[in-house]
């Protein structure tokens, strides 16, 4: 089966300790995220056995003890030598204190009480503003895309470039955008077998890929069914909360209702538009959309025809899923990655930000900018792939340069390239000669 760094399963979960901690570390924002799962998949467990071996980790649950109880519990087994505590306050102030700046890791259990609750509240300057402080919180299915989290079980498109050395890049992009990243999926995979038997794996209508999502939003909603045609509908190019309604022909009232609790349990994300008046709906995943298309509804083909609905994921597969989720990618680097130049780019003042810009060089051809972002500091324009196999060459990028010329633009400005094929070597060394011109290859998308 396919193998990944860092990799522990629990049944159908993975919990990447090591590979959390490492995203941890690159912003200070990030101190807590999330173990989380269906009901019963073990999260409990391998906190546990977490905690047994490593002695900087400390397991925290309260079920069923009163405030009272559960700060005496505390204070027995981690600040033994402390009078009683009179509030969670004083215990996380003694705990943070005996601990005298060692690493930290705290692991919350799941539990809706008051008492986990003012807990957590109390450890939560710490966790924030203190450096060897770290925190998991375990989660019934919280698919942890939340501002402050890191999702452990997602896996980057860089992770599949090293698990499947023998594919193409573009068919890592494939399985990545098919699996979401997401380690119960992407368990079935075998790198051993050719790229169409394992999409044929997912495919099976007994598979992980087919079975999760419908897992996960009967644990959310009482009639999972009723939030299928959303799924299908976004996936098939609706984002406007209108025609989304008339696609499925649900009442705007009803759909809007429906898709708030879809972006609640964190299943969709809402955009304003440039014009910040009304918003965009999108799939927080794209294992949501890749199940929206060939998953929901078509039991029939895998069952009875599964090559025909291979011919047709194979047909549909690069535009309606893995070209954006690709896409995707290059956006949570720009989010994300700590580069010096996305960084200044992040702490600078924005004065203005276009999308999709066409810019025409003076020979009368065409180069598409993907983000056009002016700050107070510099420009800085940002490109990805719009085909499978696209791949810059000098010729390509010597067109960048000169559509920039042609709108003065050229100077102080950072150009991004992203790509799924490596760039030539002339590109190569002119990145290596140039500072403003930064290449981001399939294998360091690490985010």
């Amino acid at each position: 089966m396919v193998t990944f760094e860092n990799k522990k399963e629990v049944t159908r979960i993975e919990f990447s300790r090591q590979a959390a901690l490492l995203n941890i570390n690159r912003d200070k924002n990030k101190r807590i995220f999330y173990l989380s799962g269906p009901r019963g998949s073990g999260k409990t467990k391998i906190a546990q056995d977490y905690v047994r071996s490593h002695a900087n980790a400390f397991y925290l649950s309260f079920d069923k003890l009163s405030e009272r109880e559960a700060l005496d519990a505390f204070r027995l087994q981690y600040v033994p030598d402390a009078a009683a505590f009179s509030d969670w306050t004083e215990a996380a102030a003694a705990f943070i204190t005996q601990r005298s700046k060692r690493t930290t890791f705290l692991i919350f259990e799941n539990e809706p009480s008051a008492v986990m609750q003012q807990c957590k509240q109390a450890f939560r300057p710490y966790i924030y503003q203190t450096a060897y402080v770290r925190a998991c919180e375990i989660s019934l299915n919280n698919l942890g895309w939340s501002e402050r989290s890191v999702e452990v079980n997602y896996k980057t498109p860089a992770d599949y470039f090293y698990a499947f050395p023998d594919y193409s890049r573009q068919d890592i992009i494939r399985l990545h955008a098919l699996t979401g990243g997401i380690m119960c999926i992407a368990k079935e995979l075998d790198e051993k077998c050719s790229f169409e038997e394992n999409v044929n794996r997912l495919l099976a209508y007994d598979s992980a890929f087919t079975n999760t999502l419908p897992a996960w939003l009967a644990q959310s909603f009482r009639s999972p069914e009723s939030y299928y045609p959303i799924f299908k509908s976004i996936a098939g190019g609706h984002h406007r909360l209108g025609e989304i309604a008339k696609d499925i022909c649900f009442p705007n009232n009803k759909c809007g209702k429906y898709l708030e609790a879809l972006i609640q349990h964190g299943y969709v994300r809402a955009l304003k538009t440039e014009s910040g008046k009304q918003s965009t709906y999108h799939l927080a995943n794209s294992y949501f959309a890749s199940w929206a298309r060939y998953a929901c509804g078509k039991q029939a083909l895998q069952v009875a025809e599964p090559d025909r609905l291979l011919a047709y994921v194979m047909n549909d597969i690069d535009s309606a899923v893995a070209l954006p989720a690709f896409q995707s990618a290059c956006k949570r680097f720009i989010d994300l990655a700590q580069k010096d130049y996305l960084k200044h780019y992040r702490e600078s003042r924005t004065k203005s930000i276009h999308k999709s810009m066409l810019l025409d060089t003076e020979e009368g051809q065409k180069v598409l900018v993907d983000l056009f972002v002016e700050t107070d500091d510099a420009t800085y324009v940002f490109l990805w792939p719009h085909t499978m196999d696209a791949r810059y060459t000098k010729e390509e990028i010597e067109k960048v340069y000169y559509a920039l010329e042609s709108i003065n633009a050229f100077y102080n400005t950072h150009i991004i390239i992203f790509s799924i094929e490596r760039f030539s070597d002339w590109c190569v060394h002119e990145a290596k000669q140039n500072p403003w011109l930064h290449e981001v290859t399939l294998e360091r998308l690490r985010y």
